[in-house]
């Protein structure tokens, strides 16, 4: 009885590195594709949780009958409403340079009264604005078109953007 043993050749061995490197290549892209995803999902997190912190800081005015006190509600910073910070919050910058900000980050940038995040995965995301690509945001009075009168409060956009 004889038995042989058999290696790989050094074609079979190369096909072996080829395929498992296409593999890791595929692996990475969508791991990639995934944090922006993350990202994008994580930014609509904190303005939902904004938006909830401010219909419920209306809801009192409306309860207490104080609808004139609505409109102090659009300036001054809106992450000051809420019971918890994001964690990759920076705080009020006063003279904020967008391009010093770590990537991935929320701050306030007193200068313009406007709550930014600096994006991590640029290349997931499209912005009119110069500069290092972010997302601005500031909060809004809703008002009835009717007389004026204050309907509720939200984030919105300052610059339009969007994601890939």
């Amino acid at each position: 009885m004889s038995c042989r043993q058999r290696g790989l050749t050094l074609l079979e061995f190369a096909l072996v590195v080829v395929f498992v490197g296409l593999l890791m290549w595929l692996a990475m892209t969508k791991i990639l594709r995934l944090e922006g995803d993350v990202e994008r999902v994580n930014v609509q997190r904190t303005v939902a949780a904004l938006n909830s912190a401010l219909a419920m800081e209306f809801a009192e005015r409306v309860v207490e009958s104080r609808l004139d006190t609505v409109p102090e509600l659009a300036s001054g910073n809106p992450m000051e409403r809420l019971a918890q910070v994001p964690h990759n919050y920076l705080g009020p910058i006063e003279h904020a340079a967008p391009a010093e900000i770590r990537l991935g980050h929320w701050y306030y940038d007193m200068e313009e009264a406007v709550l930014v995040y600096r994006i991590s995965h640029a290349d997931r995301f499209e912005t009119p604005l110069e500069g290092p690509p972010r997302a601005r945001f500031r909060v809004e009075v809703v008002t009835n078109e009717r007389d004026g009168s204050p309907q509720g409060v939200r984030v919105v956009a300052v610059d339009a953007f969007e994601w890939k």
